[in-house]
């Protein structure tokens, strides 16, 4: 029915119109005044337990994180391929406040935040991490 009404052009114009993704805006547009607060941790289980029960307490979380603080951008665990054993946290806030005044404070934060803290104390990881600010140069 559609190739009778498009024509096989028109069809195969629709179908790679439909598959091509959105137009963003120039990026000097998109990010004019908007540069994110970022914390990127690093974490090093010594045990695949240990990493499993930290994803497993970090997907509750994210869960509240999404949920309750829409200033934060983005928040994801991620594994290395080469090791199983390296994960890398991934935050982004609005603002660097979002951080520390919002996020800091949540119940789930308070929550969360122990269990973390466990695991380091049993020698079961080790944890550093590093802040960074948007330059604005490129898109996320």
């Amino acid at each position: 029915v559609l190739v009778a009404a498009l024509g096989s052009a028109g069809l195969l114009w629709t179908v790679a119109h439909l598959r091509r993704p959105p137009a963003r805006e120039p990026l000097a547009t998109r990010r004019a005044g908007e540069r994110a607060w970022l914390l990127v941790v690093h974490l090093r289980f010594v045990s695949a337990e240990a990493a499993e029960k930290f994803i497993g307490a970090f997907g509750q979380m994210a869960e509240a994180v999404s949920r309750g603080e829409p200033d934060t951008l983005g928040y994801e665990v991620s594994r290395s391929e080469q090791d199983p054993l390296y994960l890398m946290i991934y935050e982004r806030y609005r603002t660097k406040a979002a951080y520390l005044d919002v996020h800091k404070a949540m119940k789930h934060f308070l929550k969360f935040r122990p269990k973390l803290q466990a695991l380091q104390d049993a020698k079961q990881v080790a944890v550093d991490g590093e802040a960074f600010k948007e330059l604005g140069v490129g898109f996320m």
